[in-house]
């Protein structure tokens, strides 16, 4: 509250700052004088929008490092690496990829849910951000080529499926909690999010027995029904 207060604050000096500018050249040859009353406006509108842009922006970089410290705090740092904690800063421009950190570190506080909060927090911090993509924009990508709804499938589980699953059985979620896992683990060891997506498909459907869980998904289909109420 104090912080959002004290950018509000700013913004506000700003944009006097701005106001007095534009008076004092009032005063100079060829300053307001020369100027018709709606460019005088318009140039005021223009200032108070950039600095309402710069206030938002300090804000959103004081809840990221706000939210990265609650990240290690939580311990979901655990498998990343410094490189790896600061691209997962970056991802968070992104307001979905954002959302879906809080999400994970609020899941990381019941039991139940922990492991899958890790594997969404490393997942969310090695995303590809230049394929990133959701809504009307990732369904046209997706009509592409089976790669593309692939790659998609593994941004749905991330964002959307990571927490329709707190409502899951306990079976259920853990299935998608290990195909995250070894997705993440394949795409460390260099593996494309497609490649290592197949591979951790059929991971998931070996026996239990030999360390999978007997299940086999249709990756391809994965986005169609990860989409949030």
């Amino acid at each position: 509250m104090k912080k959002n207060l004290i950018l509000a604050a700013a913004v506000a000096m700003a944009a006097s700052q701005f106001q007095m500018i534009d008076a004092a050249h009032a005063n100079k040859p060829g300053g307001r004088e020369g100027k018709p009353e709606g460019v005088r406006a318009q140039e005021v509108r223009g200032a108070k929008r950039a600095a309402e842009t710069a206030g938002r922006a300090g804000a959103d970089a004081g809840s990221t490092r706000s939210v990265l410290a609650d990240v290690k705090s939580a311990r979901l740092d655990a498998r990343l690496t410094p490189n790896e904690m600061s691209r997962l800063g970056e991802n968070m421009k992104n307001a979905e990829v954002a959302t879906a950190v809080k999400e994970a570190v609020a899941q990381s506080k019941n039991e139940a849910t922990r492991e899958l909060a890790l594997a969404r927090i490393e997942g969310l911090a090695r995303l590809d951000m230049k394929n990133f993509k959701t809504g009307v924009a990732a369904d046209a990508l997706a009509l592409m080529s089976a790669d593309a709804r692939i790659e998609q499938a593994y941004t749905s589980l991330l964002i959307d499926a990571g927490k329709i699953a707190e409502s899951w059985t306990p079976e259920l979620r853990e299935n998608l909690t290990f195909l995250l896992q070894k997705t993440n683990e394949l795409k460390a060891s260099g593996r494309t999010t497609v490649e290592a997506m197949k591979e951790a498909n059929q991971m998931l459907e070996k026996p239990k027995a030999e360390g999978g869980r007997a299940v086999r998904l249709n990756l391809e289909d994965i986005s169609k029904f990860c989409k949030k109420a």
